[in-house]
């Protein structure tokens, strides 16, 4: 009796055969999540390149990530150099405002030790450094900050004379800026660009083209093509991105689905249905659309020189097939469902979408056996490889709707199946796993 309550507690109600779809809640093992890319305007400058500093601006007008009424909303501020630095080594200033306080919680990546780093905070916020001695040669000044974008802009210029980079973002979870000066992409995007970013493709672009190991290096990293535009000074513009200061955000996705057994099996079985990587047409087709005869004419100098030297690389049939490169990322999260501690469990994942993605798999303290089974394409983490024995079977046609994937899965040896979640709109899945036959008494 004990265990059965627990599977009610963790799992929710088990599921008559055939499965019942409903409302999945929080004790459904797999929870669908949307992750954003966000942006409002911004500037970036080689202003700084003379001055001892950089100095990095982000005013955040919405964490998104509310605390209890006690706490602070948390952002996690992730910082590396630029691909063309295998250290960064500069001074650095970040101003970092918000309306309502917030932890920021520095992730740093090759960032040289013993170096001067000032944080510029808005009252009631704080910063909050990684182990180690980063903190150490780190200064964290509250002030009374302007919310106003130019405003700060020009509280910033009349500390350090110049900018280097100013971000306005909407709202986030977690904020990457790429430290580093001479890599900027020109201040105001071409038209294709901006309806990428207006439609909130741009960054699932950007993701595509860096996984193309033959792609030309400055597409890659921005504004590396010959003569790029570089600003003196940093003017904000609503048109404003760059691959340097990206901010992203999770939003839960409803879905349906239902539980058909317990963790007390051998193996756990997840059905996961996706309609779509995002409400809107797949990259790939937005991006050929814009490559037709009229709107290259449209192009502006920037991208159409991009473009030129690309199509130098590629042929135009290649570059027209490339539907593929941009396929979207779905991330798919195990992780234990209780702490941290390892947990040996075997996992088989069948993973259908409506859309062309390839499905990420990232694996975090799992050991076993995992198998992979989808319509589309998969990547595995270091993580996963390092402690799984994965087994893939890719562009597998599978059927649609629970009942047809439920019976295939069962005909195909994979049985009992523990769960099946269908979701029209996610990028990002988290499963979590229990131990075989543990109960909570």
């Amino acid at each position: 009796m004990a265990r059965s309550v627990c599977l009610v507690r963790f799992y929710g109600p088990l599921s008559r055969s055939p499965c019942e779809l409903l409302p999945v809640g929080v004790g459904h093992p797999v929870q669908a999540m949307l992750k954003s890319f966000t942006a409002l305007s911004g500037c970036a400058s080689r202003g700084t390149t003379s001055l001892p500093q950089e100095v990095h601006i982000i005013n955040l007008r919405k964490s998104n990530a509310q605390g209890d009424g006690e706490k602070p909303a948390e952002v996690a501020l992730h910082l590396r150099p630029i691909q063309s630095l295998p250290v960064h080594q500069k001074p650095l200033v970040f101003v970092l405002n918000s309306p309502q306080p917030v932890l920021w919680k520095l992730r740093t990546e090759k960032l040289a030790s013993g170096v001067k780093r000032i944080f510029h905070v808005a009252e009631g916020s704080e910063v909050h450094f990684e182990a180690g001695n980063f903190s150490e040669s780190c200064e964290v000044k509250v002030e009374d900050l302007p919310h106003g974008n130019e405003h700060l802009l020009s509280w910033a210029h009349q500390r350090y004379r110049a900018v280097t980079s100013f971000s306005e973002l909407k709202m986030a979870h977690d904020v990457y800026i790429k430290v580093g000066e001479g890599e900027f992409w020109p201040s105001t995007l071409s038209q294709p660009f901006v309806a990428l970013h207006e439609s909130g493709h741009a960054s699932d672009l950007f993701a595509a083209v860096n996984r193309q190991p033959s792609f030309p290096q400055y597409l890659k990293e921005p504004g590396r093509a010959e003569n790029p535009v570089f600003s003196e000074t940093c003017k904000i513009d609503n048109k404003f991105l760059s691959l340097n200061y990206l901010a992203s955000y999770i939003q839960p996705q409803p879905s349906t689905g239902c539980v058909l057994s317990g963790p007390d099996h051998e193996q756990e079985v997840h059905i996961v249905e996706l309609q779509a990587p995002n409400s809107s047409r797949t990259r790939s087709s937005f991006l050929m659309n814009w490559l037709d005869t009229e709107n290259m004419l449209k192009l502006k100098f920037n991208f159409s020189k991009i473009l030129m030297t690309f199509l130098s690389f590629f042929s135009i049939s290649l570059f027209l097939s490339l539907s593929s490169a941009f396929q979207v990322d779905v991330i798919v999260d195990l992780r234990p469902l209780d702490g941290d501690a390892p947990l040996h469990r075997d996992v088989v994942l069948l993973l259908k979408c409506e859309k062309s993605v390839n499905w990420v798999i990232k694996a975090h303290n799992v050991i076993g056996k995992l198998d992979i089974v989808t319509s589309d394409t998969v990547s595995l983490s270091e993580e996963t490889e390092r402690l799984m024995q994965v087994s893939k079977t890719v562009k597998q046609k599978l059927p649609a709707g629970s009942q047809a994937l439920i019976q295939w899965a069962e005909e195909n040896g994979f049985k009992p199946v523990t769960s099946y979640t269908s979701t029209p709109v996610a990028n990002h899945f988290k499963l979590r796993l229990r131990e075989q036959g543990k109960s909570n008494s």
